[in-house]
């Protein structure tokens, strides 16, 4: 397992490039545009470094990355569905930091040890 620091950048590129447009989204009210948009960088970020910048060793590493991919979707999906809604910010937070740690836990439950 070893990090690539280019596509970690990337990563926090299209991270950033995600949550501006769910910060665009989202509405004014109470701050809530700030909201999304921090919550959707942190979530998003978390999903995509391991998926896209990290190099996995074994024969598990395209699993590892399907999962990864699906759960960056899901965790888009989730963020732009909260961003055009009204919400309380405490469930919105829970719900994408459910996602974002269960989708985590599950890739690093498949990558192989010695």
């Amino acid at each position: 397992m070893k990090l690539n620091w280019i596509k970690a950048i990337i990563s926090v590129v299209i991270a950033l490039l995600l949550a501006l447009l769910c910060f665009t989204f989202a509405t004014e009210d109470g701050h809530r545009n700030w909201i999304s948009f921090a919550v959707s960088t942190i979530t998003i970020m978390t999903i995509l470094i391991p998926t896209i910048a990290v190099d996995y060793n074994g024969n598990r590493a395209v699993n590892i990355k399907t999962l990864g991919c699906l759960f960056t979707l899901l965790s888009v999906a989730v963020n732009f569905v909260f961003a055009f809604f009204v919400y309380k910010p405490i469930v919105y937070i829970a719900v994408s930091a459910l996602v974002s740690v269960i989708g985590i836990a599950l890739v690093y439950a498949m990558i192989p040890r010695n």
